[in-house]
C-alpha cells in the first residue's frame, strides 16, 4: 500500500454489513506479473436493464473478491465512494429521461439515503468531491438530451454550464459530457470576452 499523503491521517476499520446478495459471479482476476499491480479495490456496479429485482453495486477487492455491497431496486451506473470512506454514492442510468435514482449509503449500513428527488433529471454517474459537493449531467429539458452539469451541494442543486452552449453544438453529439473534468475548470474563474 503507498504511504498517505504528508500530513494526512487513515485508519483500518473493519466493518460487518451481512451477506452478500445472491447472484453475484467471482471473477478471474488474471495478470502476467502480480507484483505489478497497483493493488486497492474497484467501486462499481452491475447495470440491469429493467432491474427488476434491483442491482447492486459492490467493491472488489485486488483478488476479484466481493468485500462490499449494496442492492438498490434499480440499475446501478455509478457508485463512487466519498472521501471520508463512511458512504457510497449510487445512481442509475435515467436514460430516457423517466425517473433519476441517487442514493446515499453508509458503508457499514446503518443508513439508506434516497436522494432522487433532489437530483432530477441526473444520468449515467456522479462525480463526489472532498467536501461530498456531488457534480452530475442531467436532462437539459430539451429534445437534445442531457446536456446540464449540475452541482448538488447540502441538498442545493444549481446549473453550472450546459456543455451544448458551451461547445456551440447541437444534437446528441455534445451529450454525457464526464462532469469530473468539469470539477477542475469550474473551480476557477470563468473568463470574460
Amino acid at each position: 500500500m503507498a504511504s498517505p499523503d504528508v500530513g494526512s491521517s487513515f485508519a483500518y476499520f473493519t466493518v460487518m454489513t451481512g451477506a452478500l446478495p445472491t447472484g453475484l459471479q467471482k471473477p478471474t482476476v488474471t495478470t502476467t506479473n502480480a507484483a505489478a499491480l497497483a493493488g486497492g479495490f474497484l467501486v462499481t456496479g452491475q447495470y440491469t436493464m429493467n432491474a427488476g429485482s434491483g442491482s447492486p453495486a459492490y467493491i472488489l477487492d485486488a483478488d476479484g473478491d466481493y468485500v462490499w455491497a449494496f442492492t438498490t431496486p434499480n440499475d446501478v451506473t455509478g457508485a463512487i465512494m466519498d472521501y471520508a470512506g463512511t458512504h457510497m454514492w449510487i445512481n442509475n442510468a435515467n436514460v430516457p429521461n423517466t425517473g433519476a435514482k441517487v442514493r446515499r449509503v453508509a458503508m457499514d449500513g446503518s443508513t439508506n439515503e434516497d436522494l432522487s428527488a433532489q437530483f432530477t433529471g441526473a444520468n449515467h454517474q456522479l462525480t463526489v468531491l472532498p467536501d461530498e459537493t456531488v457534480a452530475f449531467y442531467a436532462a437539459d429539458g430539451s429534445a437534445e438530451g442531457c446536456s446540464d452539469i449540475k452541482e448538488w451541494k447540502n441538498g442545493t442543486v444549481r446549473t453550472l454550464a450546459n456543455s451544448q452552449r458551451a461547445l456551440g453544438t447541437t444534437g446528441t453529439e455534445a451529450e454525457h459530457r464526464n462532469p469530473s473534468l468539469f470539477v477542475a475548470a469550474s473551480a476557477r474563474p470563468l473568463c470574460r470576452l
